[in-house]
């Protein structure tokens, strides 16, 4: 399988994101429900705020995806949904850095996948601030 991911440039710099994602030899794909900010042993929104919500959806990520026969590697796109922007692309780097070190800022040979997000009112529970919907490909 490969996965070709051009990068986008803003303002002569480097984006945190991908033009767009190019597979081709996948076997399929998957296609992530959103998730969110929630504890899995208790179903309650992280305290913490969005640095916690971001880990705990990336670390759920990477189960769903394992257990599908993909990993974080293998993401084509990502699409985050918040309710405020501050912090999420430094939360969101935090976690690339601990789990998939080749689409972090630092790397310089990043690798990042497309991506989404939008600003919204708000999410389905109280103090939830992101939801991160992702789509991989399997190899």
């Amino acid at each position: 399988m490969e996965i070709k991911r051009p990068p986008a440039k803003l303002g002569g710099k480097r984006a945190e994101f991908a033009k767009g994602t190019a597979v081709t030899g996948a076997k399929g794909f998957v296609f992530l429900s959103g998730v969110t900010g929630r504890d899995p042993n208790t179903g309650e929104v992280v305290k913490g705020g969005i640095d916690a919500q971001v880990k705990v959806i990336f670390e759920e990520i990477k189960s769903r995806l394992e257990e599908l026969g993909t990993s974080l590697e293998n993401i084509v796109h990502i699409r985050m949904d918040w309710t405020d922007p501050a912090g999420v692309m430094d939360a969101l780097q935090k976690v690339w850095k601990e789990y998939c070190p080749r689409f972090a800022q630092d790397n310089p040979d990043r690798d990042p996948p497309a991506m989404t997000g939008l600003g919204i009112a708000a999410l389905h529970a109280p103090g939830m601030l992101i939801e991160v919907t992702v789509t991989a490909a399997i190899p």
